[in-house]
């Protein structure tokens, strides 16, 4: 991704601070860290996952399972000219 290990560091402490992430230290190799959801992070995932529930259910009530493959077959061409 062509990211240095600086500007991972620095955006891991901001989001640490923010509550979004926690970085847990690995009991036997203190070089190493895990990083899990912090309150704020668990917050937004939920309203992240309601927030595409709700477009799925907007898309199955007014599309038709032909229209949205349609859809979708467009956006992965789409995906694949932009790659």
């Amino acid at each position: 991704m062509d990211i240095s290990k600086s500007a991972v560091s620095q955006q891991l402490a901001k989001l640490e601070v923010e509550g979004y992430i926690v970085r847990k230290q690995h009991a036997e190799d203190k070089r190493t860290f895990s990083i899990e959801l912090g309150e704020n992070g668990l917050i937004y995932r939920n309203e992240m996952e309601a927030f595409h529930q709700q477009v799925s259910e907007k898309y199955h009530a007014n599309l038709s399972p032909e229209e949205l493959t349609s859809i979708l077959s467009a956006l992965q061409k789409v995906r694949k000219i932009l790659e």
